[in-house]
């Protein structure tokens, strides 16, 4: 199983108190008051008042990942104390607001402060332009959200139909998945039998404290979070082999897929299409 594995070494740039503000009519698609690769942010502000935004994407500070390196090592950066300031919107989609998001370490101290908002909408289930999809996640048990008593629920106990409002955000995220075609007339698509190699998207998201959310004289629509951090291993990929003789050939598909802590490994027998499959073994871990 070729899962993720390695060290991480240290940023060695910085953006420190730079404010962006949005004021007086002002329309705007996304906003960040600083972005950039494995980068520390700290105490940055975004300011929007009496603007519109137009479906988009806000954060004071949003951070991704790189790497350095033929084995690909992380750069692990900080993301403190940056902060949101929303105030007099109305009618306006958003399609994630955050004090401040790390793809690549921990995010905390962060604030974001929503007042006097009329109408708001936060319209996509996702973190990071969609890197994260907590509904395709939470179905697969890798993501589950407390509720206000601080007990587990469960993975559905947000809104799907919403984005998030969070103050600090930060996580660790290996993905390692294939869109494997069916076969065609007995023939296997090419690399039926590579597994994938996992992916990592984020790192380093171990903490994310100390982070404030606050809402006031305000209608909005969305999921809120103060502080986000999580251990992510997606798993789940298709292989294709051909077994049998060459008068009777069998076409046989193995799905590997993690649902929870479970590594699942279910193996069919299907026609030359990949069709009318019959399950053969399955196994788990």
């Amino acid at each position: 199983m070729a899962y993720y594995s390695g060290s991480s070494s240290s940023a060695i740039s910085t953006f420190s108190n730079n404010t962006v503000k949005i004021v007086n009519g002002s329309t705007v698609n996304n906003v960040h008051a600083i972005t950039g690769y494995s980068s520390n942010a700290i105490g940055n502000n975004l300011i929007i008042d009496n603007s519109t935004v137009s479906n988009g994407y806000v954060r004071a500070a949003y951070i991704t990942l790189s790497t350095v390196g033929a084995e690909k090592t992380p750069i692990n950066a900080a993301v403190e104390s940056n902060r949101l300031y929303l105030s007099n919107l109305s009618g306006v989609n958003f399609r994630e607001i955050g004090a401040g998001l790390n793809l690549a370490g921990k995010a905390n101290n962060q604030i974001a402060s929503l007042s006097n908002l009329t109408g708001v909408t936060v319209n996509r289930p996702f973190l990071a332009f969609g890197t994260l999809d907590f509904s395709d996640l939470a179905s697969q048990k890798l993501i589950s959200l407390k509720d206000l008593t601080g007990t587990v629920t469960s993975a559905d106990n947000f809104n799907g139909s919403y984005g998030f409002v969070y103050g600090g955000a930060g996580l660790n995220y290996t993905s390692q998945i294939n869109f494997m075609p069916d076969p065609v007339s007995g023939v296997l698509p090419s690399g039926a039998d590579v597994v994938p190699n996992a992916v990592k998207f984020a790192n380093g998201g171990t903490n994310a404290d100390n982070n404030f959310v606050y809402i006031a004289n305000s209608s909005i629509n969305a999921n809120v979070i103060g502080g986000f951090a999580a251990q992510i291993q997606e798993v789940d990929y298709t292989n294709w082999s051909k077994g049998g003789t060459e008068t009777d050939p069998e076409y046989i598909k193995t799905v590997t897929k993690k649902v929870g802590n479970d590594l699942k490994v279910t193996s069919y027998t299907c026609d030359q299409n990949g069709g009318n499959c019959v399950l053969k073994e399955s196994n788990s871990s």
